[in-house]
C-alpha cells in the first residue's frame, strides 16, 4: 500500500504548542499510522495512503490534557467531494454546502442547483471561494461555502 508524509501540530490555548503528544490517524478503525511531537508541537509521520473522499480520525493524547478527536475529510483531489452541515432539514431551514475539489481552486464562484426529493423541488445557489490549502495539507486543497435556503 502507499503511504505519504501526514503533518499534524497540536498546540493549547493556555500554553501554546503542546510537545510529545502522540497521534494517531485512522480510518475507518484501521490505524494508518502514528507519530510525536516536537517543541514546536508538530510531527510527521509515514501514513497509508487514506481513500479520498472519505473521513479519516485522527486523535491526539498527551500528558495533562484530554484525549481529543478530530474527523477530517481526505483531499477530495480532483474527483471532488460535497458536504451538508446536516443529513435533514426543515423547509425553511439554512443549508451550509462545502465543495472540495482540486479543479475548481481560483475559480472563484460556481452556479449548483440543487434539487429535493420526493418532492423534485429545485433550488440554484451560488457558492463562493473561501480558501485554498496546500496539497499537502489534511484537509481539501479548495473549499466553496454557500448558505442557501433548503427547498
Amino acid at each position: 500500500m502507499a503511504t505519504t508524509d501526514f503533518e499534524v501540530t497540536v498546540s493549547d490555548s493556555a500554553i501554546g504548542p503542546v510537545a510529545l503528544a502522540l497521534v494517531g490517524a485512522s480510518q475507518n478503525g484501521v490505524l494508518l499510522g502514528a507519530g510525536m511531537t516536537d517543541a514546536t508541537g508538530t510531527a510527521i509521520f509515514p501514513i497509508e495512503a487514506p481513500s479520498a473522499g472519505s473521513d479519516m480520525t485522527v486523535r491526539v493524547t498527551a500528558h495533562n490534557h484530554l484525549p481529543t478527536d478530530a474527523t477530517v475529510i481526505v483531499a477530495a483531489g480532483i474527483d471532488g467531494v460535497v458536504t451538508l452541515d446536516r443529513s435533514v432539514y426543515r423547509c425553511d431551514s439554512t443549508v451550509a454546502i462545502d465543495v472540495f475539489d482540486e479543479d475548481l481552486a481560483g475559480h472563484g464562484t460556481q452556479s449548483v442547483t440543487l434539487s429535493a426529493q420526493p418532492s423534485g423541488g429545485s433550488t440554484t445557489v451560488i457558492l463562493s471561494e473561501v480558501g485554498v490549502r496546500s496539497s499537502a495539507s489534511p484537509e481539501p486543497p479548495c473549499s466553496q461555502r454557500s448558505g442557501g435556503g433548503a427547498r
